[in-house]
């Protein structure tokens, strides 16, 4: 696993105001790994949320262990997403999908 730790000034775009955070750590895996090294980067207890009991097609609510998610879509593997053939989210219009979750969070990823 890679890591790099910076400053980000522009993530207002992915995450609320963060008053007492100094930096934001980002961890890239190497090609082929898809899942994180949760423990490596002290993130455990995390929970993953894999979509594969969610009804396919679009929604305008999805509720689930993490949260609630506003619209979108869940789609089969493609060409576009589902590693290991599982069922992914997608949003593509305006304003996109906003998730919120049930309790405050310390570590939050995406694949």
């Amino acid at each position: 696993m890679k890591t790099i730790t910076k400053v980000l000034a522009a993530l207002a775009f992915a995450a609320p105001v963060m008053t007492n955070a100094a930096t934001v750590t980002v961890t890239i895996e190497d090609p082929g790994v898809q899942e994180a090294d949760l423990a490596g980067i002290g993130a455990t207890g995390s929970t993953v949320e894999t979509f594969d009991n969610a009804t396919l097609g679009n929604f305008s609510n999805y509720s689930s262990v993490l949260g609630t998610y506003s619209a979108g879509r869940i789609d089969n593997a493609n060409q576009y997403g589902g590693a290991d053939e599982t069922q992914y989210l997608f949003s593509q219009n305006a304003p996109g999908s906003t998730l919120t979750l049930n309790t405050a969070a310390t570590y939050f990823g995406f694949w």
